[in-house]
């Protein structure tokens, strides 16, 4: 795609990625709950609501991932 900004996964850690996947899933919370409150009809809201609460269970999915990474390698140096 032009004038897209193209970074390799692999210049990423496992940390950076979870929480890159969490920041992303968040901004579309945030962007779905946004939208509910400027739809017009209630079942265009109640689907835009729906996806938000996915969006925040996704988020929460990564962060706990996130917290588990970093136990594991906690646990690995100790």
């Amino acid at each position: 795609m032009k004038g897209m900004i193209h970074m390799s996964l692999s210049s990423f850690s496992y940390y950076e990625l979870v929480e890159l996947a969490a920041n992303i899933e968040r901004r579309g919370y945030e962007l779905y709950t946004k939208a509910s409150e400027i739809a017009k009809q209630e079942p265009a809201r109640n689907i835009l609501l729906f996806v938000a609460d996915q969006e925040k269970k996704h988020e929460q999915d990564f962060r706990e991932m996130y917290e588990n990474i970093k136990r594991q390698s906690t646990e690995e140096t100790v």
